[in-house]
Order: C-alpha cells, then structure tokens, then sequence
C-alpha cells in the first residue's frame, strides 16, 4: 500500500464538503493506494492523474512509494 499524503489546501477543501462525499472520497483514495484500480485519468498540460469520485475529483502524484494529494473539488471547479 502507498502513503497518502496531503497537502493543506487538500485537506482544507476536504473538510468543505458534505460528510458522504468525504466518506466516499477517502474510501476511494485508500482502494487507489491499496490495489491501484480507480477511474484515474492523466491530467493534459500539467503533471499529475484525477481520481473521479461522482462528481468530485482529487487531483494527486504518484511515486513508487507515495500519493500526494493537491486538490480535491467539485468537477466544475477544480481545473481552474
């Protein structure tokens, strides 16, 4: 398994959604770092993969040993 990291605004934004959406959020996250199956996407013209959880999306890096959350937001909001 890899060591999720998170960063202030991540966890910042994290803490502004709804309890569910938070649940399901962190349940997502664990399953990636565990097993490395989700609905991930590289990201087009910056460096990192989305993570889609319904209509949110937490964007992250990668290493060998760790997962570094940058942001996590609604769909709408979290390209720009």
């Amino acid at each position: 398994m890899k060591t999720l990291l998170y960063t202030a605004a991540a966890l910042k934004s994290l803490t502004k959604l709804p309890k569910p959406a938070q649940a399901d959020i962190l349940a997502k996250l664990e399953r990636y770092a565990t097993t490395g199956s989700g609905s991930t996407k590289a990201l087009i013209g910056r460096p990192g993969v989305r993570l889609r959880v319904g209509d949110y999306r937490v964007v992250f890096t990668e290493t060998a040993d760790a997962i570094s959350v940058f942001a996590i937001g609604d769909r709408r909001d979290i390209y720009t």
